[in-house]
């Protein structure tokens, strides 16, 4: 077996004072590609935007670019349309994903930021939450099974958190098996979620298995979320589309990181089979 290509996706939040820095970068294979936004840690306002590339599929190189029309823009789940129109397609619309990434690191950081973000109490947060999340994932359309509130879930000290808030990693690695077909293996591990995966795919990028498991979440309903993975069995994953993918592994009874996990794969796949003599 002859290892074929990585690539790994990393998003942090860091507060400096009344400002949160959130970075994003992909490196992989191909790519050094980096993306940050810094946003007022009450309003969630962006103040600055830019993204950088070092390394693309021709070689090493050295492109800077500020995107000052994502100034003023709220950094929130309900900003996706407004993200978009502002970022350009450029890199194959790597920026424009590693600022989505930034947007969704923002998301998670709130969560050490309840003061600020104006609840008086940790309650009001979570209620906040069920009502803005409402049948967006399994674990919000469940929420009459969940053992904990999201709050009790993050702990007694989460509030003590105040300058590194949030990290997530996620890693792909695609094997080339002696027949022509692949092995890959993808890790998703963050502040509150951690997911692995073992998947194998046809010479054309057909998903022939697919296996898994939930090591942590924030509650157990999230691990029910296993149960989707044999749907993407005879799936051809290098040209399954948002829309096909999430119907299958995300919406109300899904997992978001199932999704963006086999979006990525999928991406790192069309790259591998694209090399292919």
């Amino acid at each position: 077996m002859q290892a074929a290509y990585q690539s790994t996706y990393s998003c942090s939040a860091e507060r400096q004072g009344e400002e949160m820095t959130v970075k994003s970068v992909l490196i992989s294979t191909d790519y050094e590609v980096s993306a940050q936004i810094v946003v007022d840690v009450r309003s969630f306002k962006i103040k600055y935007a830019r993204w950088d590339a070092f390394r693309l599929p021709e070689g090493y190189t050295f492109i800077e670019k500020e995107i000052p029309d994502l100034i003023g823009l709220d950094a929130y789940f309900y900003s996706g349309r407004e993200i978009r129109q502002a970022v350009d397609e450029e890199l194959d619309g790597i920026p424009l994903e590693l600022i989505i990434e930034c947007i969704r690191g923002v998301g998670q950081a709130e969560a050490f930021l309840i003061p600020e973000r104006g609840f008086p109490i940790l309650k009001e947060f979570d209620e906040y939450c069920h009502k803005i999340g409402k049948d967006s994932c399994r674990y919000y359309s469940n929420l009459d099974r969940i053992a904990m509130s999201w709050t009790e879930y993050m702990g007694e000290h989460s509030l003590e958190r105040n300058k590194g808030l949030f990290d997530r990693h996620k890693n792909y690695q695609i094997f080339l098996k002696p027949d022509g077909s692949f092995l890959t293996t993808a890790g998703f591990t963050d502040t509150f979620h951690e997911i692995l995966l073992v998947t194998s795919l046809t010479q054309d990028g057909l998903v022939s298995e697919c296996s898994g498991d939930f090591l942590r979440g924030p509650d157990q309903v999230c691990f029910e979320n296993v149960a989707l993975l044999p749907e993407l069995i005879g799936k051809k994953l290098v040209a399954i589309n948002k829309k096909e993918l999430a119907a299958l592994v995300g919406g109300s009874l899904g997992c978001t990181h199932l999704y963006e996990m086999f979006w990525d794969l999928g991406r790192a796949m069309t790259e591998v089979i694209a090399k292919k003599p």
